[in-house]
C-alpha cells in the first residue's frame, strides 16, 4: 500500500540539496514524514485529535475493521450463528480500542514513529554530505531509503496493531458472551509481527491460540 509524501518532492520544494544544505533537507524530511503520518493516521496532534471519528485514516479504519473480525471470529467459534455486529465508531469499545493505540504508539502525547524514521534516513545524509556526494545522487539514494523505509514501518506497523484489535475483538465478545478465562492467559501479540491470538480450551476457557511453529517467545505463552 502506498502511503505517506515523496521525500524527493520535499526536497525539490527546498531546492535540492546542495541549495538547501543540510538544515534544509532535514526540514524537508519532517515534512515528508508528517505528510505520512497525516496520511496514516489522520490528526494527531494530541490523543483528541486521534481518537475523533472526524479524523479516521488509514490507521482507524485498520484497527475498527481488524476489532469487528475479532468479534465475528469469537462468535463464530461459540456457534453464535450470525457474526457480531460492525462496531459504533462512537462506542466506547472502539474509542477505548483507538486511544490505546495512542497509548502504544506514542510518547508523552506525541506519536514517535517520525522520531525512528528521522534516525534511520539522517544517517544517510550526514554521510553523504562528509563524503562531498552529488547532490541529485545523495538525494536519489535519502529518497530511496526514507521510501524503502517507510513502506516497511507501515507494513510492520499495520500487522502488528490489526494483531492488537482483532485479539482485543475476540476478548471482548468472549467476556460479552460470559466465557471465563484461564487466569494466567496473557493476551496476544507478544512481539512485532505476532500472529497468535485467543481461542477456548478443552473445558470452555479463554487460553492463547499459539501454533506449533511459533517463536520462542510465544511458545512460552502457552497455558499449561
Amino acid at each position: 500500500m502506498a502511503v505517506g509524501g515523496s521525500l524527493r518532492a520535499e526536497i525539490e520544494r527546498a531546492g535540492g540539496i546542495k541549495a538547501a544544505g543540510a538544515v534544509g533537507v532535514r526540514r524537508a524530511m519532517e515534512a515528508a514524514i508528517e505528510r505520512f503520518l497525516d496520511q496514516v493516521f489522520g490528526p494527531h496532534g494530541n490523543q483528541a485529535e486521534f481518537v475523533a471519528p472526524e479524523g479516521d485514516a488509514l490507521y482507524q479504519d485498520l484497527m475498527i475493521r481488524g476489532y469487528s473480525l475479532g468479534l465475528g471470529k469469537a462468535a463464530g467459534g461459540l456457534g453464535l450463528g450470525t457474526p457480531a455486529p460492525y462496531p459504533d465508531r462512537n462506542g466506547p469499545a472502539v474509542r477505548n480500542l483507538i486511544t490505546s493505540g495512542f497509548e502504544r504508539l506514542s510518547d508523552q502525547g506525541r506519536i514517535r514513529l517520525g522520531d525512528r524514521i528521522i534516525d534511520q534516513t539522517s544517517s544517510v545524509l550526514a554521510d553523504g554530505l562528509r563524503a562531498g556526494m552529488n547532490p541529485i545522487d545523495l538525494g536519489q539514494q535519502l529518497s530511496d531509503q526514507f521510501d524503502a523505509y517507510k513502506r516497511w514501518e507501515f507494513d510492520r506497523l499495520a500487522r502488528t496493531e490489526l494483531a492488537f484489535s482483532h485479539t482485543k475483538g475476540i476478548a471482548d465478545e468472549y467476556a460479552a458472551e460470559g466465557v471465563q478465562r484461564r487466569p494466567e492467559t496473557e493476551d496476544p501479540p507478544y512481539h512485532p509481527n505476532c500472529t497468535c491470538s485467543l481461542t477456548t480450551d478443552e473445558n470452555g476457557l479463554v487460553v492463547p491460540d499459539v501454533s506449533s511453529t511459533a517463536c520462542e517467545i510465544c511458545q512460552a505463552m502457552r497455558v499449561r
